[in-house]
């Protein structure tokens, strides 16, 4: 977004009006143990559906064309779209899945469900070297899966195990991730 107006008690010089902002628009309650440690990520108890002082309804107002955000929630980008932008958070929460599944060349990689965080995983393994196979009930994602990356698609009415095991001459996969919510 593009920050419209600021409050009397935001430093206007880190946010003057115009500047583009990613917003974080989950709201922790920062009393927890996870708040406290820095970890707002994991608080218990984030919500979406708070009332903000000063708007007439409860929560976040995501698709609204203005919304009120605390500064703490803002966070200024220059440099890139806002269509690249968009894609910033996603990518990281695939980053550091990737990170922890230590996904390495030559790994054979599943990635069930080819939404945007299925399609971003697909594209990522297949960056490191992974060879991948994409699982998914939409024809049109495993196409799009097969653009990003993918070696094998899986479609539905396919048995996933034993097209897995036919592709991998039984050996089957190193990592599997289920972007399936």
């Amino acid at each position: 977004g593009e920050i419209a107006a600021v409050g009397t008690c935001v430093d206007q010089d880190r946010y003057p009006i115009g500047q583009t902002v990613a917003v974080g628009l989950l709201t922790a309650c920062n009393a927890c143990e996870f708040c406290k440690e820095g970890n707002q990520q994991s608080c218990p108890n984030l919500s979406q559906n708070i009332h903000r002082d000063g708007l007439p309804y409860k929560g976040i107002g995501g698709l609204a064309e203005y919304i009120l955000v605390e500064s703490v929630n803002l966070f200024p980008y220059t440099g890139v779209s806002a269509e690249e932008a968009a894609i910033i958070e996603p990518l990281s929460c695939v980053h550091q899945s990737m990170m922890r599944a230590q996904v390495q060349p030559g790994d054979t990689v599943l990635v069930v469900g080819c939404g945007i965080m299925g399609l971003l995983h697909v594209k990522m393994a297949a960056l490191q070297g992974a060879a991948v196979i994409a699982a998914d009930l939409n024809p049109a994602r495993l196409q799009d899966a097969l653009k990003m990356g993918a070696r094998h698609v899986i479609a539905e009415g396919e048995n996933l195990r034993k097209k897995v095991l036919d592709i991998t001459g039984g050996r089957g996969v190193d990592i599997a991730f289920d972007t399936v919510p």
